[in-house]
């Protein structure tokens, strides 16, 4: 039961508040005059400091010049990769050179064990 009045009361109200009136006497005049009198405001103007209004030009080109000196040696002293590259290039010629003198060596030992094994003994006993 509540509810329902409630919703009534509100509908009540939007209904009074969205009924038509007519604007008072005079009150297109007013509006036009004071139009009139109004002073247009300036387009705003927007220089290189626009974001901090409150900086001059002069601050605001040195921010820029920082700004960008700052992108510059942050990109130069950023890794290209091709140090890292290189670096690994000659780890790698470095383990080959390893390898191929460890199986040089390896074979030799081979070749030394299969002498000693196949190779006819001589006995100076004889």
């Amino acid at each position: 039961m509540r509810s329902q009045q409630d919703s009534s009361l509100v509908e009540s109200v939007l209904r009074r508040s969205l009924v038509r009136r007519p604007a008072p006497v005079g009150f297109t005049d007013r509006v036009m005059a004071a139009i009139r009198e109004e002073r247009r405001p300036r387009p705003l103007k927007r220089n290189l400091a626009w974001f901090f209004p409150k900086i001059s030009f002069r601050m605001g080109f040195a921010l820029t010049g920082c700004v960008c000196a700052a992108m510059v040696l942050f990109t130069l002293g950023l890794p290209t990769g091709r140090e890292d590259r290189n670096a690994e290039q000659a780890a790698l010629h470095g383990a080959e050179r390893e390898l191929a003198e460890v199986l040089q060596l390896a074979g030799n030992k081979w070749n030394q064990a299969q002498e000693a094994a196949f190779s006819p003994r001589m006995d100076n006993n004889k």
